[in-house]
């Protein structure tokens, strides 16, 4: 297992093992699937996925550079990223994030100085199950919204 190099509020608040690393100097041609924890300094051309039911994370230090379309649920962004970005779990854009392309979160942290060229677009998590509440009286089902 590897030490991520650059650690956030999101990391720093769960205990998160980065099982795979992309070192600064490698250059990856071609699409990543993958669980677990994810470090890459490095450069990707080609798309980044991750089983949107699993828990796993994708680091993006301020030396990386993605060229493809990253499907990861709970995303770090420190680098720059050409495509489109999706995060069913928790998106956490830092100072030096650079992102050209739209954007899909459930969950948003932003910081200052982090840029996007694109659309943010808030999508829900679907596979958060829906709390609803009977109304007694009127057999009426409505959302329970939390607190």
């Amino acid at each position: 297992m590897f030490k991520a190099n650059f650690l956030s509020s999101y990391t720093a608040n769960k205990k998160v093992s980065v099982d795979g690393l992309i070192g600064n100097m490698m250059i990856i041609k071609g699409n990543i699937s993958f669980e677990g924890g994810l470090n890459v300094d490095g450069k990707i051309i080609g798309n980044i996925e991750a089983n949107s039911s699993s828990n796993s994370l994708l680091i993006l230090s301020s030396t990386s550079q993605i060229k493809g379309i990253i499907k990861v649920p709970n995303i770090v962004i420190n680098g720059r990223v050409d495509g489109d970005v999706f995060a069913s779990g928790h998106l956490e854009l830092s100072t030096k994030a650079s992102i050209t392309g739209n954007v899909y979160y459930s969950v948003l942290k932003m910081s200052a100085g982090a840029k996007i060229n694109g659309s943010l677009v808030y999508k829900p998590n679907e596979q958060n199950p829906k709390l609803e509440h009977k109304n007694k009286s009127k057999n009426i089902t409505k959302p329970i919204i939390p607190i």
